[in-house]
């Protein structure tokens, strides 16, 4: 959807990255892997025939190969070939990535400074005051279209909604519990598992869809490892409001219910 948007808009590129990992792995882990469709999303993309028709082709599509545990050089001759297949000189290339860089590392530093004000709030709730945590890749928990625009219902119905970015769990390591869980997001959840069953107020939404290879086997280790009520939304193109509005409903219900016997 978004690049058959792009086309019709007639820009001159699209730049979709093969992205193999980010770089950084979870505490206690080497390798920090994203999915397959992230790796693959590009040539995806290249093999859709309403794209095609629509204009995509190799010459207007950018889709590096990147890396990101390779280092800064990698990195940089990646790019100067996209930005010779633009037309641009590449002589400030390593500038610009430097520059990225360090806009990089002030955006961290205000996720952690964000985070910190997040979860000072939650210990001041009340006992019976519940908050989620929503347990979603980037590219879907931000995306309404993509996820039913589950965020802004668990708002309308009064509780803090908390993107997993948000989560304080860099210094969780579950690396010996599970060694060879390589995918970066399930470095994520799984972490974020310790850290709702540390939180009594704190309960964990997960949204997966189907055909996600990963997910098939991380949601399973994220339910035998929850001590408390759960939820995984599962979804797709065929996923109605309705649907969404009374799982979470439901949800909310035993969420409450299970405060109030540890009320008691």
């Amino acid at each position: 959807g978004h690049v058959d948007n792009l086309l019709k808009k007639g820009v001159d590129f699209i730049f979709i990255p093969h992205i193999a990992n980010t770089g950084e792995p979870s505490s206690g882990y080497k390798y920090c892997v994203t999915c397959l469709w992230t790796q693959s999303a590009p040539d995806l993309m290249k093999s859709a025939p309403k794209l095609v028709k629509e204009g995509l082709n190799i010459k207007n599509l950018l889709s590096p190969s990147l890396f990101f545990d390779w280092g800064l050089n990698h990195i940089e001759d990646q790019m100067k070939k996209i930005v010779a297949k633009m037309g641009y000189s590449t002589k400030n290339v390593r500038a610009a990535l430097r520059e990225g860089l360090v806009n990089k590392k002030k955006f961290d530093k205000k996720i952690e400074e964000k985070t910190k004000e997040v979860f000072d709030s939650i210990k001041k709730y009340k006992k019976n005051e519940p908050a989620f945590l929503v347990m979603a890749r980037p590219y879907t928990a931000y995306d309404a279209n993509v996820n039913n625009d589950i965020v802004n219902k668990i708002l309308d119905a009064g509780y803090l909604a908390i993107p997993l970015e948000l989560a304080p769990i860099g210094s969780i390591d579950i690396s010996k519990q599970m060694p060879k869980m390589y995918w970066i997001q399930g470095q994520k959840k799984l972490a974020a598992i310790e850290l709702l069953n540390k939180n009594k107020n704190l309960f964990g939404i997960d949204i997966t869809y189907f055909a996600c290879g990963p997910d098939a086997q991380i949601n399973q280790q994220m339910r035998c490892r929850t001590q408390k009520p759960f939820l995984t939304v599962e979804m797709d193109e065929h996923t109605g409001d309705a649907g969404i509005d009374t799982r979470l409903q439901a949800f909310f219900n035993t969420v409450k219910s299970y405060l109030g016997i540890e009320a008691k």
